[in-house]
Protein backbone atom coordinates (compact mmCIF):
# COMPACT_ATOMS: atom_id res chain seq x y z
CA UNK A 1 0.00 0.00 0.00
CA UNK A 2 1.40 3.40 -0.72
CA UNK A 3 1.02 6.17 1.77
CA UNK A 4 0.38 9.83 0.81
CA UNK A 5 3.32 11.34 2.97
CA UNK A 6 3.06 15.04 1.41
CA UNK A 7 1.91 17.19 -0.79
CA UNK A 8 3.15 20.75 -2.25
CA UNK A 9 6.66 19.20 -3.34
CA UNK A 10 9.57 20.87 -4.38
CA UNK A 11 13.06 19.47 -6.08
CA UNK A 12 16.12 21.34 -5.52
CA UNK A 13 18.59 19.80 -7.66
CA UNK A 14 22.88 19.73 -6.74
CA UNK A 15 23.27 21.98 -10.48
CA UNK A 16 20.84 24.97 -8.39
CA UNK A 17 17.56 24.76 -10.84
CA UNK A 18 14.41 23.85 -8.80
CA UNK A 19 11.53 21.68 -9.87
CA UNK A 20 7.81 22.31 -8.45
CA UNK A 21 5.86 19.28 -9.08
CA UNK A 22 2.05 18.15 -9.16
CA UNK A 23 0.92 15.22 -6.86
CA UNK A 24 1.39 13.53 -3.33
CA UNK A 25 4.17 12.37 -2.26
CA UNK A 26 3.76 8.60 -2.21
CA UNK A 27 6.01 5.91 -0.21
CA UNK A 28 5.46 1.88 0.58
CA UNK A 29 7.28 1.35 3.92
CA UNK A 30 6.79 -2.40 2.70
CA UNK A 31 8.31 -1.99 -0.80
CA UNK A 32 5.09 -4.51 -1.91
CA UNK A 33 3.74 -2.16 -4.28
CA UNK A 34 6.30 0.19 -5.00
CA UNK A 35 10.30 0.15 -3.90
CA UNK A 36 10.85 0.87 0.36
CA UNK A 37 14.16 3.01 -0.91
CA UNK A 38 12.09 4.90 -3.94
CA UNK A 39 9.51 7.76 -3.37
CA UNK A 40 7.15 8.40 -6.14
CA UNK A 41 5.52 11.59 -6.87
CA UNK A 42 2.14 11.34 -8.83
CA UNK A 43 -1.42 12.52 -8.97
CA UNK A 44 -3.04 10.75 -6.09
CA UNK A 45 -7.10 11.32 -5.78
CA UNK A 46 -9.18 10.45 -2.84
CA UNK A 47 -12.30 8.12 -3.73
CA UNK A 48 -14.20 8.43 -0.52
CA UNK A 49 -13.76 4.57 0.35
CA UNK A 50 -13.25 2.81 3.57
CA UNK A 51 -9.94 2.40 5.35
CA UNK A 52 -9.70 -1.07 7.06
CA UNK A 53 -8.13 -2.01 10.30
CA UNK A 54 -5.14 -3.43 9.00
CA UNK A 55 -4.74 -0.15 6.32
CA UNK A 56 -5.11 2.00 9.49
CA UNK A 57 -2.04 0.16 11.22
CA UNK A 58 0.12 0.94 8.03
CA UNK A 59 -0.36 4.24 8.18
CA UNK A 60 -0.72 5.40 12.01
CA UNK A 61 2.94 5.98 13.00
CA UNK A 62 3.13 8.48 10.27
CA UNK A 63 -0.17 10.35 10.15
CA UNK A 64 -0.67 9.47 13.64
CA UNK A 65 -3.01 7.21 15.21
CA UNK A 66 -6.53 9.51 15.42
CA UNK A 67 -6.36 10.62 12.41
CA UNK A 68 -8.28 9.33 9.69
CA UNK A 69 -6.73 7.86 6.39
CA UNK A 70 -8.90 8.23 3.15
CA UNK A 71 -8.51 6.07 0.18
CA UNK A 72 -7.11 7.08 -3.23
CA UNK A 73 -6.07 5.62 -6.36
CA UNK A 74 -3.31 6.61 -8.51
CA UNK A 75 -1.95 5.65 -12.11
CA UNK A 76 1.09 3.81 -10.98
CA UNK A 77 4.20 4.34 -13.25
CA UNK A 78 6.64 1.15 -14.03
CA UNK A 79 8.92 0.93 -11.31
CA UNK A 80 11.69 -0.89 -13.68
CA UNK A 81 13.99 2.53 -13.84
CA UNK A 82 15.28 1.53 -17.10
CA UNK A 83 11.25 3.04 -17.99
CA UNK A 84 12.39 6.88 -16.24
CA UNK A 85 14.64 9.36 -17.20
CA UNK A 86 17.24 10.59 -14.99
CA UNK A 87 16.72 14.60 -14.14
CA UNK A 88 19.52 15.10 -11.94
CA UNK A 89 21.17 14.30 -8.16
CA UNK A 90 18.50 16.09 -5.46
CA UNK A 91 19.99 18.42 -3.10
CA UNK A 92 16.48 19.19 -1.13
CA UNK A 93 12.95 17.98 -1.29
CA UNK A 94 10.68 20.21 0.45
CA UNK A 95 7.10 19.29 1.32
CA UNK A 96 4.38 19.52 3.29
CA UNK A 97 3.31 16.66 5.74
CA UNK A 98 0.07 15.62 6.42
CA UNK A 99 -1.54 14.32 9.36
CA UNK A 100 -1.65 14.57 13.26
CA UNK A 101 1.20 13.31 14.29
CA UNK A 102 3.53 16.12 12.74
CA UNK A 103 1.93 18.12 9.78
CA UNK A 104 3.60 21.46 8.64
CA UNK A 105 6.65 21.86 6.07
CA UNK A 106 9.25 19.81 6.24
CA UNK A 107 12.34 19.52 4.28
CA UNK A 108 15.32 17.46 3.48
CA UNK A 109 18.74 17.65 2.67
CA UNK A 110 20.75 15.04 0.73
CA UNK A 111 24.82 14.36 0.56
CA UNK A 112 25.69 16.93 3.30
CA UNK A 113 27.52 16.47 6.50
CA UNK A 114 24.85 15.88 9.32
CA UNK A 115 25.23 14.54 13.32
CA UNK A 116 27.60 16.80 13.90
CA UNK A 117 29.87 15.92 11.19
CA UNK A 118 30.11 11.80 12.37
CA UNK A 119 27.64 10.68 9.46
CA UNK A 120 27.52 12.04 6.08
CA UNK A 121 24.01 11.58 4.07
CA UNK A 122 24.07 9.58 0.80
CA UNK A 123 23.17 10.72 -2.78
CA UNK A 124 19.67 10.86 -3.77
CA UNK A 125 18.68 11.09 -7.80
CA UNK A 126 15.20 12.61 -9.38
CA UNK A 127 13.85 10.58 -11.96
CA UNK A 128 10.75 11.79 -14.11
CA UNK A 129 8.18 10.26 -16.32
CA UNK A 130 5.39 11.58 -17.84
CA UNK A 131 4.36 14.39 -15.47
CA UNK A 132 5.54 11.59 -12.51
CA UNK A 133 8.79 12.29 -10.59
CA UNK A 134 10.43 9.24 -8.68
CA UNK A 135 13.09 9.53 -5.78
CA UNK A 136 15.56 7.33 -5.57
CA UNK A 137 17.23 7.33 -2.04
CA UNK A 138 19.73 4.12 -2.55
CA UNK A 139 20.17 0.99 -0.18
CA UNK A 140 19.89 0.93 3.21
CA UNK A 141 17.66 4.11 3.04
CA UNK A 142 14.91 5.05 6.01
CA UNK A 143 12.06 7.04 5.30
CA UNK A 144 9.38 5.62 7.94
CA UNK A 145 7.05 7.26 10.76
CA UNK A 146 9.67 10.41 11.04
CA UNK A 147 9.72 11.06 7.68
CA UNK A 148 12.73 10.83 5.23
CA UNK A 149 15.67 10.27 8.04
CA UNK A 150 18.40 9.01 5.67
CA UNK A 151 20.26 8.60 3.34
Amino acid sequence: MLVCKGSSIKFKLKDGRTISARGSLLHDPKGTHWPKCSLLVCSFSRDGGEVTDAQKSDVKSYLGRTYQPHIGSCNVPPSNLSEWQLVGELRTIYYARPGRKAPGRYFHHFGQRRLAAFYKSGKARLYKRGNAYRVELGRGCVADGRGIVFP
